[in-house]
């Protein structure tokens, strides 16, 4: 522990809280105990001053992030009450101000249909209209709509192959799975970097392919410890930053957080600090490359018992969900519920004196509730949820989505 103290106040330099300091030391403390358990004794005090260094590094970029997140939240403030003004400006109802935000409006005031909604579904056209074009010009489409088995696997692994940091290639890869491979990847780049600058800090672990897709029916079929049998042996703990002993805990709250669709308050990643509050949104998509498995092999086989059984269906899934959390940044700021409610009581306040404005922020006898709106176009609405309604309704939208690429989706 002397060790550990000493790695941490050099690191530190002043800079990091009491609270940032006491969580190092339990990643130093993770990182030697990691190293006495693989009999790396030679190694312990330069993997556990590096690994000091780096968590230092990354508290500091997440102070750097929470300042940029305050100043982005505040601006989408100010955006949101500007259009809530305008909307009463043009109706007489400042209200339709915040649904425009989230669901869009038929009303005549700048900025009524640029929704969440809105933004996630031009997002969505746009990487895969791209990438469709990217495919047809190369000869792909068909294949990639039809994508399965061995050619599946390939095109998997010079994905995984694409994100570590020196690719080193895929000998057994044929041109084609190559091709798709690197068409994949562009548009898999285009949606984090554009996600990250809407208020993300993703950081790919190395040889990812895409993220983990769970199938939460199969998970509580089989149950938790069929489940623990067959992916403990597939995950990169070290990788993923979790000590030897803390590993069954792992992914005992793993299990119990897919299948309920709720994280445990607290839940870590390498910069937890710099998303403050409930519901981050930003703080969650950061935290949402957790699962990192040893090869693109151990990804594929999991995501066929386990996920999508598809790398078209995981994929296509990983950008939509890259775009809807993009445009829900965009438009409400890294933590959307805890805008829209502020924005709410905000209008509260300003409009308290009319009651008939008041009733309709507060949306007494609306039709659409702010808060239905918002699990909507989060998604929030299917989460958690095996009823056959919420799974119909899920594959019904699905549906709408995949029409308006046209027939490249026929086959998803």
């Amino acid at each position: 522990m002397a060790d550990c103290l000493k790695i941490a106040d050099e690191a530190n330099k002043g800079r990091l809280s009491d609270d940032e300091l006491d969580e190092i030391l339990t990643e130093l403390n993770s990182e030697k105990k990691a190293r006495q358990a693989a009999g790396a004794l030679d190694q312990i005090e330069s993997a556990i001053f590096e690994r000091g260094l780096l968590i230092a590094k990354e508290a500091e970029i997440a102070k750097k992030i929470e300042k940029r997140n305050r100043y982005i939240n505040i601006l989408k403030e100010q955006k949101l009450m500007a259009l809530a003004e305008r909307a009463d400006e043009m109706t007489g109802d400042p209200s339709l101000g915040l649904e425009a935000a989230l669901v869009g409006v038929n009303a005549p005031f700048e900025g009524a249909t640029r929704s969440v909604d809105s933004i996630t579904g031009a997002l969505v056209n746009s990487y895969a209209g791209g990438m469709i074009a990217d495919l047809k010009k190369a000869g792909l489409l068909t294949k990639f709509n039809n994508m399965k088995g061995d050619f599946e696997r390939q095109v998997a692994n010079v994905l995984g192959d694409l994100n570590l940091k020196t690719p080193v290639g895929v000998a057994e890869a044929s041109a084609d799975a190559k091709a798709m491979g690197k068409i994949l990847f562009k548009y898999q780049r285009a949606a984090l970097q554009r996600e990250n600058q809407a208020g993300s800090y993703i950081m790919l672990m190395e040889g990812r392919v895409v993220r983990a897709s769970h199938d939460q029916r199969r998970l509580v079929k089989v149950g938790p410890e069929e489940w623990k049998n067959y992916i403990r042996g597939k995950l990169d703990y070290e990788k993923m930053g979790i000590a030897p002993e803390r590993i069954e805990g792992f992914l005992d709250s793993a299990y119990e957080a897919i299948t309920t669709g709720i994280r445990k308050e607290g839940d870590r990643t390498e910069i937890s600090l710099a998303f403050k509050g409930p519901g981050n949104l930003a703080k969650k998509e950061s935290a949402a490359g957790v699962f990192t498995f040893k090869s693109a092999n151990d990804w594929y086989d999991y995501d066929q018992k386990f996920g999508k059984a598809s790398l078209r269906e995981s994929f296509m899934q990983d950008i939509q969900s890259a775009s809807r959390a993009t445009a829900l940044m965009e438009v409400l700021g890294t933590n959307p519920e805890a805008m829209v409610e502020r924005v709410q009581k905000r209008l509260m306040e300003k409009y308290r004196g009319d009651p008939k404005k008041l009733s309709r922020i507060k949306r007494e006898t609306a039709a659409i509730n702010f808060d239905a709106a918002l699990a909507e176009v989060t998604g929030d609405v299917n989460i958690g949820s095996h009823t056959p309604l919420a799974r119909y309704m899920h594959f019904y939208r699905s549906i709408q989505t995949m029409a308006k690429l046209g027939g490249a989706w026929i086959s998803a």
